[in-house]
């Protein structure tokens, strides 16, 4: 396709003029015209745009800095699978109503006013909900949108052209132009006052035909592109060719009221320094508000600025450098234009130093310069006003509960694992799977080693030979010679050791070749060894728990945990385990399995009670146990009987919040660690009624509701 462009504009009032791409070439005005530059060929006929666009042909390698990609996924959008076009492949989600999920959103900023875009986009369509095409918005709560999409029973081919109109949250569909067999569409959208328009190119008219119009209420802030996977989730590819433009010159603002400006990336916050004004990154206690004063007599939007309290004028310094002056300075006369987006351009026209205001990198001072470098502001109100609080020290009191003031635990955010249990051996017992978190296996964390070598093949496991009925996978791990192993990654950046510090390792093991399985912390590259021990295992085929100490000799927050074969053969490995021997003492209960600084943290807080072990944790679920589906329901209320005995016989079970609960911390340890608190223990019971958005239907069993 030929698409032209006119020169671009210079700098006019109200608008910022982006650049045009450096490669486009020229327009086909009509059929004439594209013959004449390709007489070989009859061209269709494209439709010519408006006169003042700005066109990204998306002919570069890197999107123009002019996009705004909301919601991004990088890996599914391309300008290198069609070269020339911007290839989009549509994702799960939507601007529907509170939804707001909408992926890969790409937009331009307009100032409010009129506006025309147009675009031309390849998209076929063929499950409900498909679609692609323009959007204009100034939020994902007020919006209009317009593409090709598939509406099934909506439009008689299911193809359409389907107009829809968001505001305030509340969602309407304005109309449906079928096309039938359409494969792609050239697209205009334009607003006029509140109508906004959608129409498609008509290539054997060579002309616009209507598809739909609506009212819009709202300011129209960005205008661009969208691609929406079908309602069941199956995704589309849509290549747009061409995005063209036009919309009217901003207008200037005159703000009422005290406000500042927000500056663009880090430096956000106004201030005045030794240099002026300026934006630093640093939250300041007070803002510097500002006051406008419109210029008497003067033209429309010009205006004064003066720092609210003081009546300080904003005046030009020599250098261009926007500054507060003296009470009786002469105040500069500025535009705070409309540059789209929601933001402002601050102008003083007839600068010598040039009209725009810009940041300078160096110290974030606000300087005129060129077009070219002027910043993109955010106007924020500001207010202030003075209360009064009175306080009757001699007034009536109300007794209270020493009971209100406690702590409120729920394993969230690897609250137990990974957190106050001081387990260091993340998935120590190979239980992770799909059913806690899609990204889950039985080997999540761990990796296979091999040593002096010897090769290693590692297979998660349930079978006869398993630990126990509740403990039902295990690692089997099968070495050419003695070396090969496995290794765990432990939680966040890896173990961390201290030097000097003890650590208790267990192990449980059976194999029928007797032989020491070393067990060492190393760092990632295995090149240093913070702690190392051996067990013996006795080779008479059966689960034995096996132990040994280590001693670090230095310190790592990233270590390793490595479990290496001491023969060539077959050894099964369940609950690998390294804790630290210094967890926290309770003054009742003495040495615990909890980390020592965040329950003494917890202690010092003084709580009068405990509620444990959560909320969504506790009431979402099926009500079987683990003994009863057979080791196949994972998603379980949360049994308080589950979660006592010895560690290796309580079943595991998914989270709520998207991971596998071990149980290591379980009802026993909650109810000793409020005793050591102090506190009264709190514990939270499902009594049958899922909540936090499950669909599982009340228990009413009364067998398992007495259980």
């Amino acid at each position: 396709m030929i698409i032209s462009h006119p020169s671009a504009r210079g700098s006019s009032r109200g608008r910022t003029t982006r650049p045009w791409a450096a490669c486009v070439a020229v327009l086909a005005l009509g059929a004439t015209s594209a013959l004449a530059v390709a007489p070989a060929a009859v061209a269709v006929p494209e439709p010519v745009l408006p006169a003042d666009a700005w066109v990204d042909q998306f002919d570069s390698v890197e999107l123009g800095s002019a996009w705004d990609v909301v919601n991004p996924v990088p890996s599914a959008w391309s300008l290198a699978t069609t070269p020339g076009s911007l290839t989009l492949t549509s994702q799960t989600g939507d601007t529907y109503q509170e939804a707001n999920t909408a992926k890969n959103v790409f937009m331009v900023d307009v100032p409010v006013g009129d506006f025309t875009v147009v675009t031309k986009v390849s998209a076929p369509v063929g499950k409900v909900y498909q679609g692609a095409g323009l959007i204009a918005w100034k939020d994902m709560d007020n919006y209009v949108r317009a593409g090709l999409t598939y509406v099934g029973a909506l439009s008689p081919s299911a193809r359409a052209i389907e107009l829809d109109n968001e505001t305030g949250g509340s969602f309407s569909a304005a109309s449906f132009t079928d096309r039938a067999g359409s494969t792609g569409e050239t697209l205009r959208m334009q607003r006029t006052g509140d109508t906004l328009a959608v129409s498609y190119w008509d290539a054997t008219a060579g002309d616009w035909r209507p598809a739909g119009s609506t009212t819009v209420t709202f300011d129209v802030t960005q205008v661009g592109l969208y691609a929406l996977a079908a309602q069941d989730g199956s995704s589309h590819t849509a290549t747009f060719d061409y995005v063209a433009v036009d919309a009217a010159e901003g207008q200037d603002v005159v703000p009422t009221g005290t406000f500042s400006l927000v500056g663009p990336a880090d430096s956000k916050h106004l201030v005045l320094t030794d240099t002026g004004l300026s934006f630093v990154a640093q939250r300041p206690a007070s803002p510097l508000g500002l006051v406008a004063t419109a210029v008497a007599g003067g033209p429309d939007g010009a205006a004064t600025l003066a720092q609210a309290g003081t009546g300080l004028p904003v005046v030009v310094a020599g250098d261009g450098r926007l500054t507060l002056g003296a009470a009786d300075a002469t105040p500069a006369q500025v535009r705070l234009t409309d540059v789209g987006g929601g933001r402002l351009a601050l102008r003083v026209p007839g600068a010598a130093a040039g009209e725009f205001a810009g940041v300078r990198a160096a110290d974030g001072a606000l300087v005129l310069g060129a077009e070219e470098a002027a910043a993109r502001l955010t106007l924020t109100a500001l207010s202030s006003a003075e209360h009064t609080l009175a306080i009757d020290a001699a007034g009536e009191t109300v007794e209270m509960s020493d009971d209100l003031y406690g702590i409120f635990y729920e394993d969230i955010n690897y609250a137990a694992d990974g957190g106050l249990y001081a387990e260091l051996v993340r998935n120590r017992s190979f239980e992770f799977n799909s059913s806690d978190n899609s990204s889950f296996t039985g080997l999540t964390a761990w990796e296979r080693v091999a040593r002096n070598g010897a090769t290693a093949t590692t297979t998660v496991v349930t079978d006869a030979q398993r630990l126990n009925d509740s403990n039902r996978y295990y690692l089997r791990l099968d070495a050419s010679a003695p070396g090969a192993g496995i290794r765990n990654a432990g939680f966040n950046t890896g173990f961390f050791l201290e030097k000097g510090e003890k650590y208790d390792v267990e192990v449980w093991a059976r194999s029928a070749v007797g032989q020491d399985l070393t067990v060492q912390v190393e760092d990632a590259a295995a090149g240093t060894t913070y702690a190392t021990g051996k067990v013996r295992v006795d080779g008479t085929d059966t689960w034995k728990k096996y132990a040994v100490t280590l001693t670090a000799t230095g310190t790592t927050a990233a270590g390793r945990l490595a479990v290496l074969a001491g023969a060539a053969g077959t050894v099964r490995l369940d609950m690998v385990s390294l804790m630290p021997q210094d967890t926290w003492v309770g003054p009742v209960n003495g040495r615990t399995h909890l980390r020592k600084d965040l329950a003494e943290k917890i202690d010092a807080m003084n709580p009068q009670f405990l509620r444990f072990p959560g909320g969504c944790v506790t009431n979402a679920g099926t009500f079987d146990t683990y003994l009863e589906s057979n080791g196949t329901d994972r998603r379980r209320t949360y049994q308080w009987k589950e979660t006592i005995g010895p560690v290796e016989e309580r079943a595991t079970n998914w989270n709520f919040w998207g991971y596998n609960q071990s149980y290591g911390i379980g009802y026993y340890e909650y109810f000793t660690f409020a005793e050591d608190l102090g506190a009264t223990p709190l514990p939270v019971l499902s009594v049958g009624a899922n909540g936090c958005g499950s669909t599982i239907p009340e228990m009413k069993d009364d067998v398992r509701i007495q259980r």
